[in-house]
């Protein structure tokens, strides 16, 4: 059999699954972040190593039609960090690099996921404002239970005076939220993991 019948004869041949095309395309901004955090893991004394992407697919009410239903969302995680422990290696931390034009329904499936794992999340947004953003549609489409500890105007995040304060008077009583961090990406550039362990709590598995 030669080789042209032989990959013919693949039952998705028609599909041709192996383009080569790169799935994040040229988005410097967010590689820059995956490469510091995956340099930021490896550095770490407790996180072995780094993995990027994780792919899930999600099982999301969407709103598609016949010919689209074999075409399930994909959710991509940007960088993963591990641990030795007794019992073998062990997700630490789980993050997602969100790019400029990404929906905030979509940084919400991801969270959701990120909050069915045992890691840390860590969620690093373009800046403080799309942070803000969508805490607010968190508000404002009630996806959290509690979404009544977030203020009632977006405007009200204005006079919250860091990060680090965000977390401590209103990220932490989201549950949606319990063990992931917000990160800006230029806080996250700046500073890697410094702050981490102040913006939430980290687990172990000593």
């Amino acid at each position: 059999m030669n080789e042209e019948s032989s990959y013919a004869s693949y039952p998705h041949s028609e599909c041709k699954p192996f383009d080569g095309t790169a799935v994040l395309g040229d988005h410097r901004d967010h590689n820059l972040v995956t490469r510091r955090a995956k340099a930021e893991l490896i550095g770490l004394p407790d996180a072995d190593w780094t993995v990027a992407p994780h792919i899930v697919y999600s099982c999301a009410d969407y709103d598609i039609t016949d010919d689209s239903s074999s075409r399930l969302p994909v959710l991509g995680f940007g960088f993963a960090g591990f641990e030795y422990t007794i019992d073998g290696q062990r997700l630490r931390y789980l993050g997602i690099v969100p790019n400029w034009d990404e929906e905030p329904f979509e940084i919400y499936l991801q969270i959701v996921q990120l909050g069915k794992t045992a890691a840390t999340g860590v969620v690093v947004l373009p800046n403080r404002e799309q942070i803000y953003d969508f805490l607010h549609f968190l508000k404002t489409t009630e996806l959290t239970q509690d979404h009544g500890v977030l203020p009632e105007e977006r405007d009200e995040y204005s006079s919250v005076p860091n990060v680090r304060a965000l977390h401590e008077q209103i990220v932490s009583d989201v549950q949606l939220l319990d063990g992931i961090v917000l990160f800006p990406r230029r806080k996250f550039l700046d500073e890697g993991f410094d702050t981490l362990d102040h913006l939430v709590s980290v687990p172990t598995y000593a």
